[in-house]
């Protein structure tokens, strides 16, 4: 697909909250102190015997402050599309 090739075809990816994981090295707090995306420090570490990497909960209503600034994702949301489209006449 990254070759300049006539029959080259694109491709997209579309990840959807069934496909977002977690990394479980650190509690989910939602607490804006704690997400680094919006200014925070980071989130205090996990549990040890708790911290494997799993599905995603999504974003739960009424946990943390920083909820409401947050999409909420059920499992069929889409929160990334990747196209990739070949080179033509390069």
């Amino acid at each position: 697909m990254l070759f300049r090739d006539a029959n080259a075809v694109g491709l997209t990816i579309v990840v959807t909250g069934q496909r977002a994981w977690d990394a479980g090295t650190e509690m989910n707090t939602q607490n804006a102190a704690d997400l680094a995306f919006l200014g925070g420090t980071g989130n205090p570490p996990e549990n040890p015997w708790d911290a494997h990497v799993r599905v995603h909960s999504g974003v739960l209503a009424g946990i943390g402050d920083s909820w409401t600034l947050m999409p909420n994702w059920t499992p069929d949301t889409e929160l990334a599309r990747i196209t990739v489209e070949p080179m033509r006449g390069a």
